[in-house]
């Protein structure tokens, strides 16, 4: 019985010039497009050559929506994303996530078996986690009414376990993206900005879940950090104000969970475009 091996065999092909714009220090910037009626919101990564910006990537994303949450009674809420101008100076790669303490006690449980058990995949770290495996932290300079100064409220550009979650369209605040647009924008980013690995980041999160029984969360790490040394500029559109004036609507979580997919959006939310045109929206980044 004879053994062939094939040999591997190299082919000569001209390739195009890298452009002048590319190289291991590049000029990134991101916008948030956040979509209109008929066209779903965006994530643009853009570059700089001169005085021109020239588009990377464009990625389906999720800017805020409805969501229940927890309070004396569930009660349903416009979670929106922060507009105006934002630095990504921190990414995490395998982040945990820390359930808000308005997060319904159900989200954090999943039926097993006639029981329940403790949804531990949404804490991360995991790609079936609520921040799959990288996440982007949007920063702002603000002051509280007490007059400190924070920089984080909360808003990430992350990937996702949940692929429904995109096509639908809505988020609490943050900005999702596909797993793999996530990972390669990471990538990316980690070769062609300079960056310092600060490494595990510590915290102490604990909290008792309880529906259908109690579940101890313990979380002791946020991920690990990498810090760019010079941040990138985001920014989200701006859109009008799209719940009442204190963001709460009264409709029971009972009547939310039926009529959900029946509601007419609130005045001023895009219709969601069909998934198909996500083939036009999906630009990859390059090498």
């Amino acid at each position: 019985m004879r053994c062939f091996v094939l040999e591997p065999e190299h082919v000569a092909v001209a390739l195009p010039a890298l452009p002048a714009y590319h190289g291991p220090a590049m000029q990134l910037s991101v916008d948030i497009d956040r979509g209109s009626a008929g066209r779903r919101p965006a994530l643009i990564v853009y570059t700089a050559a001169g005085d021109r910006r020239i588009p990377l990537a464009r990625w389906p994303t999720t800017v805020g929506g409805w969501q229940l949450e927890q309070g004396d009674d569930l009660v349903r809420r416009w979670k929106a994303s922060p507009v105006g101008p934002r630095i990504w100076r921190d990414l995490y790669v395998g982040p945990s996530w820390i359930p808000p303490a308005t997060t319904p006690d159900r989200e954090l449980v999943r039926a097993a078996g006639g029981r329940y058990a403790l949804a531990r995949e949404l804490l991360g770290p995991s790609y079936r986690a609520a921040f799959g495996l990288i996440a982007f932290v949007h920063l702002v300079e603000e002051r509280t009414r007490s007059g400190a100064v924070t920089w984080d409220q909360g808003i990430r550009t992350h990937g996702t376990g949940n692929l429904a979650s995109i096509a639908d369209g809505a988020s609490h605040g943050c900005h999702r993206l596909l797993g793999l647009h996530v990972v390669r924008l990471a990538g990316f980013v980690i070769a062609h900005r300079e960056h310092v690995r600060r490494g595990d980041t510590r915290t102490y999160y604990r909290r008792v879940v309880s529906h259908g029984g109690h579940f101890p969360i313990a979380i002791d790490s946020l991920g690990y950090r990498i810090e760019l040394a010079s941040p990138i500029p985001s920014r989200s559109c701006p859109a009008p104000c799209l719940a009442d004036r204190d963001g709460r609507s009264p409709r029971s979580a009972a009547s939310f969970a039926r009529a959900r997919h029946a509601d007419a959006a609130p005045a001023g939310v895009p219709a969601p475009a069909p998934l198909d045109r996500w083939r036009d929206a999906c630009v990859q980044l390059p090498v």
